[in-house]
C-alpha cells in the first residue's frame, strides 16, 4: 500500500516506534474476535464429525480460519513494531525502520485478506451445494456455481490489482526507497470493498427461495430461513468495513489504517462465526420448537391440522373428504393432503412423499 511519494533525504536516527492506544485497542479486539471465532468453528466441527465425517466446505472453514490467524499475526506485529496509530511524520522522524516495517505488513494483509475472504465464500457456497445440491433442485446448482464463478472473478481481479499495484511492485512495500507508478489506491479500495459486501448480500439471499420451496411447516421453514439469516453478521462487517475506506489517507497511512487494519479480521472473524451459526441453530432450534409445541398445547391448538369427519373446532359438521391421515416412508411420519388422498393413486403418493422425504433429508443438519 504505497503512500504519497516522498523525496529521498539523509536517514534519520531510528528508535522502535512506540505502540499506540490504537495498537493495544486492535490488539485486544482482534483476540476477542478471533477466539470468538475459534470457538464457535471448533463447535460447527465437533458435530460434524458426530456425523461421522467432515466435508469439504468443513475443511475451507478451517483453512479460512489459519489464514485468520495469520492476519492476526500480521497484525499484532504492525500494532508492537509498526507504529500503527502513530502520524507517519513522528515516524519519518525518529522511526523509520518501524515505517518501513509497516508497509511490508500492509501489503502483506492485503494479499492474506483477499485470499481469506475468497476462502471463506466458497465454504460457505460449497455448503450451499451440499446442503441444496439434490436432482430436485438443479436451478439452485446453476445459481450457486454462478456465484462461485463471480467471486472467483473478484478474487483473481483484486488479487492481481493488489500484487500488481506498482510497477515495479516492490515500490509497493518500499516506497521510501524505490520510486515507481501506483495505482489510485484508495479508489482500487472503494471499487472493492463494495464489489466485496454486494456479494456477500447476494449470497446470503440465496437460500431463501430453496427453502420456501420445501415441502416443510411454516415453523421449520422460518427456523431454516432464520438461522441463515444469522449471515447478517458477516454482511454487516462487511459493510462496516467498506465505509470505513472513507478514513485512509494515503499521505499519512500508518495513523489512519489503525481502524481499517482491526476490520480486515473482525469481517473474516464474523464471517466464520456466521458459516457456522446455521448448523450450530439446530441446537437452539429443537428447543424453540418445543417451547413453540408447549404454547400451542396449552392454548388448545395443535402443531399438526387434522383432517376429520365429525366436528370441528367450530362445532359443525365435517364434509367428510377430510380424514386424517399419515403415511410413512423411511420411518418418517408424513401429512397427506386430504384431497391427494382422495384422488391421487398410492404409487403416485408414495413417490411424492419419497421426494419430500429427500427434500427434508437435504437439509437435515439445518432443520431443528
Amino acid at each position: 500500500m504505497a503512500p504519497v511519494a516522498m523525496e529521498q533525504t539523509a536517514r534519520p536516527p531510528s528508535h522502535p516506534a512506540p505502540m499506540s492506544r490504537e495498537g493495544r485497542d486492535m490488539i485486544i479486539s482482534l483476540s476477542i474476535v478471533t477466539f470468538l471465532a475459534t470457538v464457535i468453528c471448533t463447535s460447527r466441527m465437533i458435530l460434524r464429525k458426530s456425523k461421522g465425517f467432515l466435508g469439504f466446505d468443513d475443511w475451507l472453514l478451517l483453512f479460512a480460519l489459519v489464514l485468520l490467524y495469520a492476519q492476526d499475526g500480521l497484525n499484532f506485529a504492525a500494532a508492537i513494531k509498526g507504529g500503527v496509530g502513530v502520524h507517519i511524520e513522528e515516524l519519518m522522524e525518529h522511526s523509520i525502520e518501524s515505517l518501513e516495517f509497516l508497509f511490508v505488513i500492509l501489503y502483506a494483509c492485503e494479499v492474506v485478506y483477499t485470499v481469506l475472504i475468497y476462502v471463506l465464500k466458497a465454504s460457505i457456497l460449497v455448503s450451499y451445494k451440499r446442503v441444496f445440491g439434490t436432482q430436485e433442485m438443479k436451478w439452485v446448482n446453476w445459481a450457486i456455481m454462478g456465484m462461485l464463478g463471480l467471486c472467483t472473478i473478484w478474487f483473481l481481479t483484486s488479487l492481481f490489482m493488489f500484487v500488481f499495484q506498482c510497477r515495479p511492485i516492490s515500490a509497493a512495500w518500499k516506497p521510501l526507497e524505490v520510486h515507481g507508478d501506483c495505482l489510485n489506491f484508495i479508489g482500487f479500495i472503494w471499487g472493492m470493498s463494495i464489489s466485496n459486501f454486494i456479494l456477500d448480500w447476494m449470497i446470503l439471499c440465496l437460500p431463501i427461495i430453496p427453502v420456501l420451496k420445501l415441502q416443510m411447516s411454516g415453523l421449520q421453514k422460518g427456523l431454516v430461513i432464520g438461522s441463515f439469516l444469522l449471515g447478517s453478521l458477516a454482511c454487516i462487517a462487511s459493510t462496516v468495513r467498506a465505509s470505513l475506506t472513507s478514513t485512509l489517507n494515503s499521505g499519512d497511512l500508518s495513523k489512519s489504517s489503525a481502524l481499517v487494519m482491526t476490520w480486515t479480521v473482525v469481517e473474516p472473524a464474523c464471517g466464520i462465526i456466521s458459516a457456522c451459526l446455521p448448523f450450530l441453530a439446530r441446537i437452539f432450534g429443537r428447543k424453540l420448537r418445543g417451547t413453540w409445541t408447549n404454547v400451542v398445547r396449552r392454548t388448545g391448538g395443535s402443531n399438526t391440522p387434522s383432517y376429520g369427519g365429525g366436528k370441528s373446532k367450530t362445532g359443525m359438521p365435517g364434509s367428510g373428504v377430510m380424514k386424517e391421515t399419515t403415511v410413512s416412508i423411511r420411518s418418517t411420519r408424513k401429512e397427506m393432503s386430504p384431497v391427494e388422498y382422495e384422488m391421487g393413486s398410492v404409487p403416485d403418493q408414495q413417490k411424492k412423499y419419497q421426494k419430500l422425504d429427500e427434500e427434508r433429508e437435504s437439509v437435515r443438519n439445518l432443520i431443528p
